[in-house]
Protein backbone atom coordinates (compact mmCIF):
# COMPACT_ATOMS: atom_id res chain seq x y z
CA UNK A 1 0.00 0.00 0.00
CA UNK A 2 0.92 3.54 -1.20
CA UNK A 3 1.03 6.69 1.33
CA UNK A 4 -1.27 9.15 -1.01
CA UNK A 5 -1.63 11.89 0.76
CA UNK A 6 -0.77 13.51 4.21
CA UNK A 7 -2.79 15.19 6.25
CA UNK A 8 -2.28 17.49 8.96
CA UNK A 9 -3.58 20.77 10.80
CA UNK A 10 -0.66 23.11 10.25
CA UNK A 11 0.21 24.12 13.36
CA UNK A 12 3.57 24.63 14.16
CA UNK A 13 5.66 21.78 15.44
CA UNK A 14 4.90 18.77 13.88
CA UNK A 15 2.04 19.40 12.13
CA UNK A 16 4.43 21.44 10.01
CA UNK A 17 7.07 19.23 9.63
CA UNK A 18 5.02 16.72 8.61
CA UNK A 19 3.47 18.48 5.39
CA UNK A 20 6.98 19.84 4.77
CA UNK A 21 8.39 16.16 5.08
CA UNK A 22 5.71 15.11 2.47
CA UNK A 23 5.93 17.95 -0.16
CA UNK A 24 9.71 16.82 -0.27
CA UNK A 25 8.77 13.46 -0.65
CA UNK A 26 6.37 14.75 -4.04
CA UNK A 27 3.29 13.17 -1.28
CA UNK A 28 0.43 15.14 -1.69
CA UNK A 29 -0.83 16.88 1.43
CA UNK A 30 -3.85 18.30 2.83
CA UNK A 31 -6.15 18.94 5.58
CA UNK A 32 -8.34 21.18 7.88
CA UNK A 33 -7.36 24.07 9.79
CA UNK A 34 -9.37 26.95 11.81
CA UNK A 35 -11.00 29.42 10.06
CA UNK A 36 -8.75 32.70 9.55
CA UNK A 37 -5.74 29.54 8.88
CA UNK A 38 -5.04 30.25 12.34
CA UNK A 39 -1.78 29.56 14.05
CA UNK A 40 0.10 30.17 17.15
CA UNK A 41 2.67 32.04 14.81
CA UNK A 42 -0.30 33.58 13.13
CA UNK A 43 -1.84 33.11 9.43
CA UNK A 44 -0.50 29.58 8.14
CA UNK A 45 1.23 29.66 5.22
CA UNK A 46 -0.74 29.81 1.96
CA UNK A 47 2.20 27.22 0.66
CA UNK A 48 0.41 24.47 3.14
CA UNK A 49 -2.92 23.56 1.03
CA UNK A 50 -5.53 23.25 4.15
CA UNK A 51 -8.89 23.61 3.93
CA UNK A 52 -10.28 26.62 6.40
CA UNK A 53 -13.81 24.90 8.60
CA UNK A 54 -16.46 27.98 9.50
CA UNK A 55 -14.88 27.61 13.16
CA UNK A 56 -11.57 29.36 14.61
CA UNK A 57 -11.38 25.94 17.17
CA UNK A 58 -8.00 23.47 17.04
CA UNK A 59 -10.63 20.78 18.41
CA UNK A 60 -13.15 20.71 15.07
CA UNK A 61 -9.97 21.00 12.77
CA UNK A 62 -8.41 18.17 14.99
CA UNK A 63 -11.70 16.03 15.03
CA UNK A 64 -11.92 16.70 11.15
CA UNK A 65 -8.51 15.76 10.35
CA UNK A 66 -8.50 12.31 12.12
CA UNK A 67 -12.04 11.39 10.64
CA UNK A 68 -10.96 12.01 7.25
CA UNK A 69 -7.91 9.94 7.45
CA UNK A 70 -7.26 6.44 7.70
CA UNK A 71 -4.98 6.39 10.47
CA UNK A 72 -3.43 8.50 13.05
CA UNK A 73 0.94 8.96 13.83
CA UNK A 74 1.46 10.58 16.55
CA UNK A 75 4.93 12.40 17.25
CA UNK A 76 4.99 13.17 20.61
CA UNK A 77 7.98 14.43 23.41
CA UNK A 78 7.36 14.03 26.94
CA UNK A 79 3.86 13.23 27.88
CA UNK A 80 0.68 13.71 26.04
CA UNK A 81 -1.12 16.52 26.62
CA UNK A 82 -3.52 19.11 25.39
CA UNK A 83 -4.24 19.43 21.67
CA UNK A 84 -1.93 16.48 21.30
CA UNK A 85 -3.81 13.99 23.55
CA UNK A 86 -7.03 15.59 22.28
CA UNK A 87 -5.76 13.71 18.91
CA UNK A 88 -5.15 10.50 20.69
CA UNK A 89 -8.62 10.90 21.91
CA UNK A 90 -10.48 11.04 19.01
CA UNK A 91 -8.43 8.37 17.09
CA UNK A 92 -9.22 6.09 19.70
CA UNK A 93 -13.19 7.35 19.81
CA UNK A 94 -13.39 6.77 15.70
CA UNK A 95 -11.92 3.40 16.03
CA UNK A 96 -8.89 4.86 13.82
CA UNK A 97 -5.51 3.42 13.84
CA UNK A 98 -3.57 5.38 16.38
CA UNK A 99 0.32 5.07 17.01
CA UNK A 100 2.43 7.79 19.05
CA UNK A 101 6.09 8.02 18.62
CA UNK A 102 8.00 9.48 21.27
CA UNK A 103 10.77 11.30 19.53
CA UNK A 104 13.31 10.95 22.28
CA UNK A 105 13.81 7.84 22.54
CA UNK A 106 15.48 7.21 19.32
CA UNK A 107 12.53 5.69 17.56
CA UNK A 108 12.59 3.70 14.20
CA UNK A 109 11.05 4.60 11.18
CA UNK A 110 10.91 1.04 9.76
CA UNK A 111 8.90 -0.07 12.53
CA UNK A 112 6.31 2.92 12.02
CA UNK A 113 6.48 1.87 8.22
CA UNK A 114 5.57 -1.58 8.90
CA UNK A 115 2.41 -0.34 10.87
CA UNK A 116 1.62 1.51 7.96
CA UNK A 117 1.49 -1.24 5.79
CA UNK A 118 -0.15 -3.70 7.91
CA UNK A 119 -2.91 -1.10 8.88
CA UNK A 120 -2.57 -0.30 4.70
CA UNK A 121 -2.76 3.42 5.19
CA UNK A 122 -3.15 5.45 2.64
CA UNK A 123 -4.19 9.08 3.94
CA UNK A 124 -2.24 9.46 7.04
CA UNK A 125 -2.74 12.18 9.27
CA UNK A 126 0.16 13.95 11.41
CA UNK A 127 0.08 15.73 14.47
CA UNK A 128 1.98 16.25 17.92
CA UNK A 129 2.89 19.13 20.11
CA UNK A 130 3.06 23.04 18.82
CA UNK A 131 6.81 24.22 18.90
CA UNK A 132 5.75 26.63 21.63
CA UNK A 133 5.13 23.49 23.76
CA UNK A 134 8.12 21.64 23.11
CA UNK A 135 10.99 23.81 21.45
CA UNK A 136 12.85 21.70 18.64
CA UNK A 137 9.98 19.41 18.63
CA UNK A 138 9.35 20.58 14.52
CA UNK A 139 12.96 19.74 14.01
CA UNK A 140 12.97 16.65 15.33
CA UNK A 141 10.01 15.39 14.23
CA UNK A 142 11.38 16.64 10.26
CA UNK A 143 13.99 14.12 10.77
CA UNK A 144 11.74 11.50 11.48
CA UNK A 145 9.30 11.93 8.51
CA UNK A 146 12.18 12.36 6.41
CA UNK A 147 13.24 9.03 6.90
CA UNK A 148 10.03 7.37 7.40
CA UNK A 149 8.72 8.60 4.12
CA UNK A 150 12.07 7.17 2.33
CA UNK A 151 12.06 4.19 4.09
CA UNK A 152 7.90 3.98 3.11
CA UNK A 153 8.90 5.04 -0.80
CA UNK A 154 11.64 2.15 -0.86
CA UNK A 155 9.31 -0.57 0.61
CA UNK A 156 6.47 0.47 -1.85
CA UNK A 157 9.53 0.16 -4.60
CA UNK A 158 10.37 -3.22 -3.68
CA UNK A 159 6.22 -3.76 -3.34
CA UNK A 160 5.76 -2.75 -6.81
CA UNK A 161 8.35 -5.07 -8.31
CA UNK A 162 6.68 -8.05 -6.33
CA UNK A 163 3.41 -7.02 -8.18
CA UNK A 164 4.83 -6.81 -11.46
CA UNK A 165 6.66 -10.11 -10.94
CA UNK A 166 3.31 -12.02 -10.11
CA UNK A 167 1.43 -10.49 -12.39
CA UNK A 168 -0.25 -7.84 -10.35
CA UNK A 169 1.27 -4.59 -12.03
CA UNK A 170 -0.30 -2.97 -15.14
CA UNK A 171 1.76 -0.01 -15.02
CA UNK A 172 3.61 0.61 -17.89
CA UNK A 173 6.68 2.26 -16.30
CA UNK A 174 6.56 -1.10 -13.50
CA UNK A 175 8.05 0.34 -10.26
CA UNK A 176 9.11 3.79 -11.85
CA UNK A 177 5.60 5.51 -11.29
CA UNK A 178 6.52 9.02 -12.18
CA UNK A 179 9.71 10.72 -13.97
CA UNK A 180 10.69 11.97 -10.28
CA UNK A 181 11.18 8.17 -9.05
CA UNK A 182 13.53 7.77 -12.42
CA UNK A 183 15.39 10.90 -11.40
CA UNK A 184 15.52 10.03 -7.57
CA UNK A 185 17.48 6.14 -8.57
CA UNK A 186 19.57 8.40 -10.93
CA UNK A 187 20.72 10.53 -8.40
CA UNK A 188 20.57 8.28 -5.58
CA UNK A 189 24.26 7.99 -5.22
CA UNK A 190 24.81 11.35 -4.48
CA UNK A 191 23.41 10.41 -0.79
CA UNK A 192 25.50 7.02 -0.59
CA UNK A 193 29.03 8.90 -1.55
CA UNK A 194 28.10 11.49 1.04
CA UNK A 195 27.49 8.92 3.80
CA UNK A 196 30.88 6.89 2.12
CA UNK A 197 32.79 10.28 2.88
CA UNK A 198 31.75 10.78 6.51
CA UNK A 199 32.75 7.56 7.50
CA UNK A 200 35.71 7.35 5.45
CA UNK A 201 36.62 10.76 7.07
CA UNK A 202 35.16 9.23 10.56
CA UNK A 203 33.25 12.16 11.01
CA UNK A 204 30.58 10.44 13.42
CA UNK A 205 33.26 9.54 16.01
CA UNK A 206 33.80 12.89 17.51
CA UNK A 207 30.67 14.11 16.70
CA UNK A 208 29.11 11.48 18.73
CA UNK A 209 31.54 12.12 21.72
CA UNK A 210 30.26 16.16 22.33
CA UNK A 211 29.17 19.01 19.59
CA UNK A 212 31.97 21.17 17.45
CA UNK A 213 32.03 23.56 15.12
CA UNK A 214 32.88 23.00 12.06
CA UNK A 215 36.01 24.98 12.53
CA UNK A 216 37.02 22.69 15.22
CA UNK A 217 35.59 19.54 13.37
CA UNK A 218 38.01 20.54 10.22
CA UNK A 219 40.95 21.09 12.11
CA UNK A 220 40.36 17.41 13.87
CA UNK A 221 39.80 15.53 10.47
CA UNK A 222 41.92 17.35 8.33
CA UNK A 223 39.60 18.71 6.32
CA UNK A 224 38.56 22.17 4.51
CA UNK A 225 36.04 24.20 6.11
CA UNK A 226 33.96 24.82 3.19
CA UNK A 227 33.85 21.29 2.14
CA UNK A 228 33.54 20.15 5.53
CA UNK A 229 30.49 22.66 5.86
CA UNK A 230 28.50 21.41 2.98
CA UNK A 231 29.07 17.93 4.22
CA UNK A 232 27.43 18.27 7.78
CA UNK A 233 24.86 20.33 6.07
CA UNK A 234 23.66 17.20 3.69
CA UNK A 235 24.26 14.68 6.79
CA UNK A 236 22.18 16.80 8.80
CA UNK A 237 19.01 16.90 5.44
CA UNK A 238 20.00 12.99 5.56
CA UNK A 239 18.85 12.63 9.45
CA UNK A 240 22.38 11.86 10.42
CA UNK A 241 24.15 14.64 12.16
CA UNK A 242 22.27 17.82 13.91
CA UNK A 243 23.09 21.73 14.29
CA UNK A 244 22.32 23.89 16.91
CA UNK A 245 23.59 27.33 16.31
CA UNK A 246 27.37 26.98 15.34
CA UNK A 247 27.53 23.38 17.42
CA UNK A 248 26.94 20.36 15.18
CA UNK A 249 26.35 16.63 17.00
CA UNK A 250 25.71 13.18 15.53
CA UNK A 251 22.10 12.13 15.23
CA UNK A 252 21.24 9.37 17.71
CA UNK A 253 20.97 6.97 14.96
CA UNK A 254 24.26 8.00 13.47
CA UNK A 255 26.05 7.60 16.93
CA UNK A 256 24.37 4.50 17.46
CA UNK A 257 25.89 3.07 13.59
CA UNK A 258 28.30 4.93 12.52
CA UNK A 259 30.56 5.84 15.71
CA UNK A 260 33.98 3.94 16.10
CA UNK A 261 33.25 3.77 19.93
CA UNK A 262 29.61 1.79 19.75
CA UNK A 263 29.26 -1.70 20.14
CA UNK A 264 27.04 -1.85 16.73
CA UNK A 265 29.22 0.48 14.24
CA UNK A 266 28.13 -0.57 10.55
CA UNK A 267 31.08 1.73 8.96
CA UNK A 268 33.89 -1.39 7.59
CA UNK A 269 30.43 -2.74 5.87
CA UNK A 270 29.70 0.80 4.01
CA UNK A 271 33.37 1.48 3.52
CA UNK A 272 33.25 -1.77 1.46
CA UNK A 273 30.64 -0.30 -0.41
CA UNK A 274 32.39 2.90 -1.02
CA UNK A 275 35.52 0.92 -2.84
CA UNK A 276 32.72 -0.80 -4.60
CA UNK A 277 31.78 2.05 -6.12
CA UNK A 278 34.53 2.20 -8.80
CA UNK A 279 33.72 -0.88 -10.88
CA UNK A 280 29.99 0.17 -10.78
CA UNK A 281 30.76 3.01 -12.63
CA UNK A 282 31.96 0.68 -14.93
CA UNK A 283 28.86 -1.51 -15.47
CA UNK A 284 28.50 -1.09 -19.18
CA UNK A 285 32.36 -2.42 -19.98
CA UNK A 286 31.32 -5.27 -17.88
CA UNK A 287 28.46 -5.84 -19.71
CA UNK A 288 29.91 -5.00 -23.17
CA UNK A 289 33.05 -7.71 -22.47
CA UNK A 290 31.91 -10.24 -20.31
CA UNK A 291 34.91 -9.64 -17.56
CA UNK A 292 34.96 -8.41 -14.24
CA UNK A 293 36.01 -4.49 -13.53
CA UNK A 294 37.26 -4.69 -10.01
CA UNK A 295 40.38 -5.34 -10.06
CA UNK A 296 40.86 -2.71 -13.35
CA UNK A 297 39.47 -0.06 -11.50
CA UNK A 298 40.58 -0.80 -7.80
CA UNK A 299 41.34 2.58 -5.88
CA UNK A 300 42.38 3.07 -2.52
CA UNK A 301 44.86 0.77 -0.02
CA UNK A 302 44.78 -3.18 -0.75
CA UNK A 303 45.13 -3.60 2.62
CA UNK A 304 42.31 -0.89 3.57
CA UNK A 305 40.16 -2.49 0.99
CA UNK A 306 40.97 -6.21 2.76
CA UNK A 307 39.99 -4.76 6.17
CA UNK A 308 37.22 -3.07 5.50
CA UNK A 309 35.52 -6.55 3.66
CA UNK A 310 36.39 -8.84 6.59
CA UNK A 311 35.18 -6.41 8.93
CA UNK A 312 32.20 -5.88 7.03
CA UNK A 313 31.36 -9.66 6.63
CA UNK A 314 31.58 -9.90 10.49
CA UNK A 315 29.52 -7.07 11.22
CA UNK A 316 26.47 -8.37 9.19
CA UNK A 317 27.05 -12.09 10.60
CA UNK A 318 26.65 -10.68 13.89
CA UNK A 319 23.32 -9.14 12.61
CA UNK A 320 22.32 -11.92 11.55
CA UNK A 321 24.00 -14.98 13.71
CA UNK A 322 21.97 -15.44 16.61
CA UNK A 323 18.67 -15.47 14.57
CA UNK A 324 19.30 -18.18 12.35
CA UNK A 325 21.47 -20.01 15.03
CA UNK A 326 18.23 -20.03 16.97
CA UNK A 327 16.47 -21.08 13.80
CA UNK A 328 18.35 -24.20 12.96
CA UNK A 329 18.16 -27.05 14.48
CA UNK A 330 21.44 -29.06 15.59
CA UNK A 331 20.62 -30.32 18.60
CA UNK A 332 22.16 -34.09 18.54
CA UNK A 333 24.60 -33.14 16.29
CA UNK A 334 28.65 -33.01 17.35
CA UNK A 335 30.60 -31.37 14.60
CA UNK A 336 30.54 -28.47 12.26
CA UNK A 337 31.98 -27.64 9.26
CA UNK A 338 31.87 -24.06 8.39
CA UNK A 339 33.23 -23.87 5.00
CA UNK A 340 34.38 -20.56 3.83
CA UNK A 341 33.63 -19.31 7.10
CA UNK A 342 36.03 -16.52 7.24
CA UNK A 343 36.35 -15.31 10.83
CA UNK A 344 34.12 -17.78 12.13
CA UNK A 345 31.10 -15.55 13.06
CA UNK A 346 28.24 -18.44 12.30
CA UNK A 347 30.41 -21.28 13.95
CA UNK A 348 30.65 -19.20 16.88
CA UNK A 349 26.92 -18.84 16.91
CA UNK A 350 25.83 -22.33 16.64
CA UNK A 351 28.33 -23.22 19.01
CA UNK A 352 27.32 -20.61 21.39
CA UNK A 353 23.49 -22.20 20.69
CA UNK A 354 24.49 -26.23 21.07
CA UNK A 355 26.45 -26.76 24.20
CA UNK A 356 27.43 -30.19 22.61
CA UNK A 357 28.77 -28.83 19.32
CA UNK A 358 32.20 -28.01 17.87
CA UNK A 359 33.44 -26.78 14.86
CA UNK A 360 35.91 -26.33 11.80
CA UNK A 361 36.39 -23.14 9.82
CA UNK A 362 37.95 -24.20 6.35
CA UNK A 363 38.97 -21.14 4.45
CA UNK A 364 42.25 -19.03 3.10
CA UNK A 365 45.43 -19.17 4.97
CA UNK A 366 45.12 -15.32 4.63
CA UNK A 367 41.95 -15.12 7.12
CA UNK A 368 43.62 -17.16 10.27
CA UNK A 369 44.83 -14.50 12.19
CA UNK A 370 41.31 -12.85 11.93
CA UNK A 371 39.50 -15.69 12.59
CA UNK A 372 41.24 -17.21 15.75
CA UNK A 373 41.54 -13.42 17.42
CA UNK A 374 37.85 -13.46 16.63
CA UNK A 375 36.76 -17.25 17.93
CA UNK A 376 39.50 -16.58 21.72
CA UNK A 377 37.46 -13.25 21.79
CA UNK A 378 33.95 -15.22 22.55
CA UNK A 379 35.95 -18.32 24.77
CA UNK A 380 35.41 -20.81 21.84
CA UNK A 381 38.98 -21.57 21.03
CA UNK A 382 38.69 -25.27 22.76
CA UNK A 383 35.21 -25.83 20.65
CA UNK A 384 36.24 -24.47 17.39
CA UNK A 385 39.53 -24.86 15.39
CA UNK A 386 40.63 -23.45 12.20
CA UNK A 387 41.83 -25.65 8.87
CA UNK A 388 43.62 -23.56 6.18
CA UNK A 389 42.68 -24.26 2.38
CA UNK A 390 41.21 -23.47 -0.86
CA UNK A 391 37.98 -25.34 -0.90
CA UNK A 392 37.80 -25.48 -5.24
CA UNK A 393 41.39 -27.09 -4.88
CA UNK A 394 41.67 -28.59 -1.82
CA UNK A 395 40.45 -31.97 0.32
CA UNK A 396 38.37 -31.24 3.60
CA UNK A 397 40.15 -33.32 5.81
CA UNK A 398 37.68 -34.60 8.71
CA UNK A 399 33.96 -36.10 8.66
CA UNK A 400 30.71 -34.30 10.22
CA UNK A 401 27.48 -34.27 10.95
CA UNK A 402 26.60 -30.50 9.63
CA UNK A 403 28.02 -27.71 7.28
CA UNK A 404 27.29 -24.13 6.67
CA UNK A 405 28.14 -22.82 3.46
CA UNK A 406 27.25 -18.83 3.86
CA UNK A 407 27.25 -16.39 0.78
CA UNK A 408 30.15 -18.54 -1.07
CA UNK A 409 28.04 -20.31 -3.90
CA UNK A 410 27.64 -16.88 -5.75
CA UNK A 411 31.17 -15.89 -6.30
CA UNK A 412 31.60 -19.08 -8.24
CA UNK A 413 29.65 -20.13 -11.83
CA UNK A 414 27.52 -23.91 -11.71
CA UNK A 415 30.65 -25.89 -11.99
CA UNK A 416 32.37 -23.92 -9.16
CA UNK A 417 29.16 -24.59 -7.07
CA UNK A 418 29.03 -28.26 -8.05
CA UNK A 419 32.91 -29.12 -7.31
CA UNK A 420 31.99 -27.34 -3.64
CA UNK A 421 28.97 -28.45 -2.75
CA UNK A 422 30.22 -32.28 -3.48
CA UNK A 423 33.40 -31.87 -1.44
CA UNK A 424 30.74 -30.71 1.20
CA UNK A 425 28.94 -33.99 0.69
CA UNK A 426 30.99 -36.14 1.04
CA UNK A 427 32.33 -34.62 4.30
CA UNK A 428 29.52 -35.48 5.66
CA UNK A 429 28.39 -38.58 7.79
CA UNK A 430 24.99 -40.38 6.72
CA UNK A 431 22.31 -38.22 7.89
CA UNK A 432 24.46 -35.14 7.74
CA UNK A 433 22.63 -31.47 7.14
CA UNK A 434 24.07 -29.46 4.72
CA UNK A 435 22.85 -25.73 4.69
CA UNK A 436 23.46 -23.23 1.98
CA UNK A 437 22.92 -19.38 2.65
CA UNK A 438 22.63 -17.29 -0.28
CA UNK A 439 20.83 -14.18 -1.37
CA UNK A 440 18.03 -15.80 -3.49
CA UNK A 441 16.20 -15.05 -6.85
CA UNK A 442 12.56 -16.36 -7.69
CA UNK A 443 12.63 -18.70 -10.55
CA UNK A 444 11.79 -16.03 -13.03
CA UNK A 445 15.10 -14.68 -11.93
CA UNK A 446 13.71 -11.12 -11.70
CA UNK A 447 13.25 -10.76 -8.37
CA UNK A 448 13.77 -9.91 -5.62
CA UNK A 449 15.53 -6.46 -6.49
CA UNK A 450 18.81 -7.07 -3.84
CA UNK A 451 20.01 -10.43 -5.34
CA UNK A 452 19.18 -8.75 -8.82
CA UNK A 453 21.29 -6.37 -8.32
CA UNK A 454 23.95 -8.87 -6.42
CA UNK A 455 24.59 -10.33 -9.13
CA UNK A 456 26.06 -7.21 -11.23
CA UNK A 457 28.11 -6.45 -8.54
CA UNK A 458 29.14 -10.44 -9.22
CA UNK A 459 30.05 -9.54 -13.03
CA UNK A 460 31.79 -6.81 -11.85
CA UNK A 461 33.78 -8.57 -8.91
CA UNK A 462 34.53 -12.40 -10.26
CA UNK A 463 34.72 -14.24 -13.88
CA UNK A 464 31.57 -16.50 -12.96
CA UNK A 465 29.87 -15.59 -9.91
CA UNK A 466 25.56 -14.56 -10.31
CA UNK A 467 22.76 -14.85 -7.56
CA UNK A 468 20.89 -18.45 -8.18
CA UNK A 469 17.22 -18.78 -7.66
CA UNK A 470 15.88 -21.13 -5.49
CA UNK A 471 15.00 -23.20 -8.04
CA UNK A 472 19.02 -23.35 -9.03
CA UNK A 473 20.19 -24.16 -5.96
CA UNK A 474 17.71 -27.03 -5.69
CA UNK A 475 19.02 -28.51 -8.53
CA UNK A 476 22.45 -28.30 -7.16
CA UNK A 477 22.04 -29.53 -3.74
CA UNK A 478 19.93 -33.18 -5.88
CA UNK A 479 22.95 -33.25 -8.28
CA UNK A 480 25.57 -33.31 -5.05
CA UNK A 481 23.19 -36.23 -3.89
CA UNK A 482 21.19 -34.81 -1.21
CA UNK A 483 17.91 -35.57 -0.73
CA UNK A 484 14.98 -33.59 1.93
CA UNK A 485 15.89 -30.13 0.06
CA UNK A 486 13.85 -27.40 1.16
CA UNK A 487 14.10 -23.49 1.81
CA UNK A 488 14.04 -23.40 5.58
CA UNK A 489 10.91 -20.43 6.66
CA UNK A 490 13.17 -17.76 7.50
CA UNK A 491 12.93 -13.95 6.68
CA UNK A 492 16.37 -12.68 6.66
CA UNK A 493 17.00 -9.01 5.12
CA UNK A 494 18.01 -8.82 1.48
CA UNK A 495 16.59 -11.30 -0.17
CA UNK A 496 19.12 -13.61 1.96
CA UNK A 497 17.47 -17.50 2.61
CA UNK A 498 18.58 -20.87 3.76
CA UNK A 499 18.58 -24.00 1.92
CA UNK A 500 18.67 -27.81 3.41
CA UNK A 501 19.03 -30.84 2.22
CA UNK A 502 20.61 -34.20 3.85
CA UNK A 503 23.17 -37.15 3.15
CA UNK A 504 21.41 -40.19 2.61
Amino acid sequence: MRLTRIVSGGQTGVDRAGLDAAMEAGIPVGGWCPAGRLAEDGRIPERYPLSELDSPGYAARTERNVIESEATLVLNIGELADGTALTAGFAREFGKPLLVVQLDVSPDPAQVASWIEENGVRVLNVAGPRESKRPGVYRMALRFMRCLLGTVRGETQSRLIEDRRRGKETSVNGFFRTAEDLLSVSNGYWAACALHAAVKLDLFTPLSACPHTVADLAGLTDCDNRGLSALLKALAAMGLAEREEEYWSASPFAAEYLSRTSPRYLGHILLHHHFLMSSWAHLDEAVREGVPMRERYAHGDEAARIESFELGMFDLAMRNGPRIAQSIDLSGRVRLLDLGGGPGTYAIHFCMRNPGLSAVVFDLPSTRPFAEQTIARFGLADRISFVAGDYLSDAIPGRYDAAWLSHILHAEGPGGCAVILAKAASALEPDGLLLVQEFILDDTGTAPLYPALFSLNMLLGTREGRSYSEGDLGEMLEAAGLRDIQRLPLDLPNGAGVMAGRVP
